[in-house]
């Protein structure tokens, strides 16, 4: 793991295997980077809280036992904010993401790698607060059911569209608060 000032950027494998985690908060970072099988196979790990992330990486909490999943993605980076198969395997039941509205910012899309939540069989809600990153027919195994819970009003959850056509997802619009 480097630390540079507020800033935190964890190598490839670094607490893979590490029974003795259970639990990740970090609030205060200015950004975060987590790079492949960072958490791999962490038997214990229930539950992530992250803000300011730039981005995750292929089997980053792969075979993890997650209950619930807060990630607070920052705006200055555009492309795949969840690499291929970032969760796949894990035990994962909720997600929140909170990712910038690339609307407001000119050319910029955030998409979701393929087979991100792969065989997460007990995942039931994945939470969109402010926007919705571009969710491809392959995200999911083909036997899963998940809900996707969108703050209403937002513009761009027509782009969960291939993955509602999929049979696979379930679109719900919460109330604004």
């Amino acid at each position: 793991m480097k630390c540079i000032g507020d800033n935190i950027v964890i190598s490839s494998e670094a607490f893979k295997n590490c029974y003795g985690l259970t639990k990740i908060v970090k609030k205060d970072a200015k950004f975060i980077k987590l790079y492949q099988n960072v958490f791999e196979n962490c038997k214990n790990l229930k539950y992530v809280e992250l803000r300011n992330v730039d981005w995750i990486g292929t089997n980053a909490f792969k075979n993890c036992p997650l209950d619930t999943v807060k990630i607070y993605f920052r705006s200055k980076r555009c492309g795949e904010i969840l690499q291929d198969e970032a969760f796949a395997s894990s035990g994962v039941r909720e997600i929140y993401l909170n990712v910038p509205d690339s609307y407001k910012i000119p050319g910029m899309f955030y998409t979701i790698g393929d087979a991100c939540f792969r065989d997460c069989k007990k995942l039931s809600n994945i939470y969109f607060e402010e926007a919705v990153p571009f969710i491809d027919a392959h995200v999911f195994s083909k036997e899963q059911r998940v809900r996707i819970h969108i703050k209403k009003g937002k513009r761009n959850t027509i782009l969960i569209k291939k993955c509602i056509d999929g049979g696979n997802c379930e679109m719900e619009y919460m109330k604004d608060n």
